[in-house]
């Protein structure tokens, strides 16, 4: 794809549910930075413990920045600082509602890098699911 750069991308993952539990990941993968008309981009693949890929794309647009998730469960989120949005995850046996209330969402670049921030919180039927924070470092390969 044109405009596209391969890149290490590190992702750090913080969500607490509705019970207060946290959970806490960090993973670094190979993806690619990418310069779209509307903005950059970065694209990478996560597998999971049983060996499902799921597509992420986090991309910079005019209204905020869209957290793309394509795999056996799917979701698509344009986080935008002091915004609620309806949402929708959609799993093998149907959809569910979300609504996503965006605290902060960050995107800073340079071309050869960025860095992205985003701290979110997700409820389902008006009741707290999760609150997220997503931190992503990116440098592209030389």
């Amino acid at each position: 794809m044109p405009g596209e750069r391969p890149a290490l991308i590190q992702v750090v993952s913080l969500q607490r549910d509705g019970r207060q539990e946290e959970t806490a990941l960090r993973r670094t993968y190979s993806g690619a930075l990418r310069s779209l008309p509307q903005g950059p981009a970065l694209a990478y693949t996560e597998t999971d413990e049983q060996g499902a890929d799921t597509r992420v794309l986090l991309a910079a647009e005019a209204e905020g920045i869209r957290l793309r998730r394509e795999g056996l469960c799917s979701t698509d989120l344009l986080l935008a600082p002091g915004q609620e949005r309806a949402s929708a995850y959609e799993t093998p046996y149907g959809a569910m509602e979300l609504t996503v209330r965006t605290h902060e969402a960050v995107w800073l670049a340079d071309g050869q890098s960025a860095r992205v921030r985003l701290r979110y919180d997700v409820y389902v039927a008006g009741e707290l699911l999760s609150q997220n924070e997503i931190r992503v470092a990116c440098r592209a390969k030389p």
